[in-house]
C-alpha cells in the first residue's frame, strides 16, 4: 500500500507530479482519498483508472518496479527543422535531463540512441555503442555524432535514450571463465 503511485500502469511523471501537488504520493494515500476529489482532479478516464487501481480493482496488477532497460527523454521541437545545429541545441537540453536520471540511478550506460520523428510521425533511430560511461560530456558527444549521421529531412520531435546499463565496475577475466 505504501508503494509509489508510479507503479500504477498508466501513471507517468506528469500524473505523479499532479498527485504529489495534491498530497498523494503512495497508492495507500490514493486509496484513502475521496473518489469524488480524484474525479474532480482527473475528470477523464484517468480518474476512473486511479480510483479502480487504488482499490485493487481491474485487469492489471501493481508490481514492484523492474530493472530499467533504457532511460530517455523526447521533446516536440518549437518548429520542424532539418538544421543539424538546431537539433544539436535541443539535444543538449535532452542530454541534461537524461543525465540527471542516470546520476540519480547511479548507473553507467554503454549504448546511446537518438530518435527522430517527422511531421508524419515516421521515425528513424540512430544508435551507437560506447565504453561504459556516466558522464554528460560523453552522452553529448555521442548524440552529436548520431545527429550528424541523420539525413532524412525535417524533424518535429527529438529523443535521446541510453541503455545497456552497468554499475561501471570492470569485470575480471575470471568472471568470464567457467
Amino acid at each position: 500500500y505504501e508503494y509509489s503511485v508510479r507503479l500504477i500502469p498508466g501513471v507517468g511523471e506528469r500524473t505523479a507530479a499532479m498527485l504529489k501537488e495534491k498530497g498523494v504520493k503512495t497508492i495507500g494515500e490514493l486509496a484513502r482519498t475521496d473518489p469524488l476529489k480524484i474525479k474532480e482532479w482527473f475528470p477523464n478516464k484517468l480518474g476512473d483508472l486511479l480510483i479502480r487501481s487504488a482499490r485493487g480493482e481491474g485487469e492489471t496488477h501493481v508490481e514492484e518496479e523492474k530493472e530499467r532497460k533504457q532511460m530517455g527523454k523526447i521533446m516536440t521541437l518549437p518548429e520542424d527543422t532539418s538544421s543539424k545545429e538546431a537539433l544539436k541545441h535541443h539535444a543538449k537540453e535532452l542530454c541534461k535531463k537524461v543525465h540527471e536520471r542516470i546520476e540519480s540511478a547511479g548507473v553507467f550506460f554503454s549504448s546511446v540512441s537518438v530518435l527522430f520523428i517527422d511531421k508524419n510521425m515516421d521515425t528513424a533511430t540512430r544508435s551507437m555503442s560506447i565504453s561504459p560511461s556516466n558522464r554528460l560530456e560523453t552522452l553529448e558527444r555521442a548524440v552529436e555524432t548520431l545527429i550528424d549521421r541523420y539525413e532524412n529531412g525535417e524533424v518535429r520531435r527529438l529523443g535521446v535514450f541510453v541503455s545497456k546499463f552497468s554499475d561501471g565496475k570492470q569485470k575480471s577475466l575470471l568472471e568470464f571463465v567457467g
